[in-house]
């Protein structure tokens, strides 16, 4: 199994593309992550794969989710017009965990060895996933805790 972190920019170079924000969400309400021929690792990816959604710009995790299934041919449909790369790939979702408020990697600081590379999608290791996963749990624990 191996373990991937998505990168989505928080603003677009071309107006006339959405917020990263509005395209995590647009695909992630379709159990759905859309990859390219230059996406990095598309063609390794298989079922039970885990992926992390980072947005650049923001430095912040907004969620997790386990791949479902290996790329397939993903015509654009009208109400994606913004995304211009061709060949586009979707890969099924399932597990999908939105993190509310998004993880800051600031707040991850010297707990984990990731850094943002440039590029779609980048590997991450299982322990650093595995940290990242507990500061959403922590989280969650110390709010019912509270109440």
């Amino acid at each position: 199994m191996q373990h991937y972190v998505f990168i989505v920019s928080y603003k677009a170079k071309c107006s006339n593309r959405p917020l990263g924000t509005e395209i995590f969400d647009f695909f992630i309400k379709r159990n759905i992550w859309v990859v390219h021929e230059r996406t990095h690792y598309w063609k390794l990816m298989q079922p039970k794969d885990k992926a992390l959604f980072y947005l650049a710009g923001k430095q912040v995790f907004l969620g997790a989710a386990t791949i479902m299934s290996n790329a397939q041919a993903f015509p654009p449909h009208d109400d994606m017009r913004w995304f211009k790369k061709k060949n586009p790939r979707k890969l099924l979702l399932s597990d999908i965990k939105i993190f509310q408020p998004p993880i800051s990697r600031q707040v991850l600081s010297g707990a984990i060895d990731w850094k943002p590379l440039q590029g779609a999608c980048v590997k991450i290791s299982p322990k650093d996933f595995g940290r990242i996963l507990q500061q959403d749990k922590d989280r969650v624990s110390s709010k019912i805790k509270t109440n």
